[in-house]
């Protein structure tokens, strides 16, 4: 009976790594977005390149990236946050007249640093 019980369970476990392993790359956006979060605490800008739709927006603002897609829709300034979707948005974000609430509401947003070491 131990026999059967651990020859179940050596199965189960392998049929799990094997599924986890073939996951498809085109999974959800969203679940995209937590695994590069979780990963890693320091983005590239090519990483950053690819978060660039109303469905999956980060920005980069003074060398720290955020992810704003929740934001979006709440934007006091409408749209006009699409334009730094998956770029370097600290010029569009300073040339406005952003109120101090704005900037304390980053905070809430942060996701990791900018990494811009080109290696």
């Amino acid at each position: 009976m131990k026999k059967y019980i651990y020859s179940t369970l050596i199965v189960s476990f392998t049929v799990f790594l094997f599924l986890g392993a073939s996951c498809s790359s085109d999974q959800s956006k969203s679940n995209n977005n937590a695994l590069d979060a979780i990963t890693g605490s320091s983005f590239t800008l090519k990483v950053i390149n690819q978060h660039n739709t109303p469905e999956n927006c980060w920005i980069a603002i003074n060398n720290k990236v955020y992810d704003v897609t929740n934001f979006i829709e709440s934007h006091p300034g409408g749209d006009s946050i699409l334009q730094g979707c998956g770029q370097v948005a600290t010029d569009l974000f300073e040339e406005k007249d952003h109120s101090q609430r704005a900037n304390e509401l980053l905070a809430d947003y942060y996701i990791g640093d900018l990494n811009n070491n080109t290696k």
